[in-house]
């Protein structure tokens, strides 16, 4: 799932610096469709090209689409944003 960055490296850096065990969504979209889950299991494996690892568990609602489209956005989620993933 490589593909150009859409973010610098400084700001990616700057950003998994300080994830330290937050709560994340994933998604992505199926023709036209928006998929997703909430995740705790997603760490940095480079800085250039910046790329996380998200882990998603096979049987997830959201596991084939991903994989289908091989494109999958990480919304890092802030306190006030427990509604999100609940």
């Amino acid at each position: 799932m490589t593909r150009e960055a859409a973010i610098s490296l400084d700001t990616f850096h700057q950003s998994v610096r300080l994830l330290a065990g937050g709560v994340c969504i994933a998604a992505t979209a199926v023709d036209g469709e928006r998929l997703g889950l909430t995740v705790t299991a997603v760490c940095s494996l480079s800085i250039d090209p910046p790329t996380l690892i998200v882990c998603v568990n096979r049987a997830a609602g959201a596991h084939d689409g991903m994989r289908a489209t091989r494109r999958v956005s990480v919304n890092f989620l802030a306190a006030d944003h427990v509604q999100l993933a609940e």
